[in-house]
């Protein structure tokens, strides 16, 4: 990722704020919510230093969010609960988001880190929960 070295330190920042707030609130909204950081951090930043990387991040990030915002809505909202979050999913979303903070931290590839995202994230549909109780689905 093509970051200037304060801007790459600002990302990485943001990144491990956001994992410690996850961990400390019992909140599932609060949770997404604070997961929203992460793809407002690097959509903030494409504006000042672009970079394809970081709109392959955001991007995941961002879908990852959507799909995880919508089952907490329907768990909070009474309307499904069907597919839930497993046991130890959001102790997986922190590990997951401090391994891409160490990455972007030390210019390492982010790829493995944000399909790993994108895996964890996809358990949070109908389909991707039914593969995760299969056994297919390993995040």
């Amino acid at each position: 990722m093509e970051l200037p070295v304060d801007l790459r330190q600002r990302l990485v920042n943001e990144i491990r704020f956001v994992a410690e707030r996850i961990r400390a609130e019992p909140d599932l909204r609060k949770k997404i919510y604070y997961f929203s950081g992460v793809y407002g951090e690097m959509f903030r930043l494409l504006n000042i230093s672009y970079d394809p990387q970081l709109l392959f991040a955001h991007n995941t990030m961002s879908n990852s969010y959507q799909l995880m915002r919508a089952l907490s809505d329907a768990i909070v909202l009474g309307r499904d609960t069907t597919v839930i979050f497993p046991d130890d999913f959001f102790d997986r979303l922190c590990a997951l988001l401090e391994d891409l903070a160490n990455r972007i931290a030390n210019d390492q590839d982010t790829y493995r880190t944000l399909e790993a995202i994108s895996c964890l994230s996809y358990i949070s549909t109908g389909n991707g929960y039914y593969l995760y109780l299969k056994g297919i689905l390993r995040p």
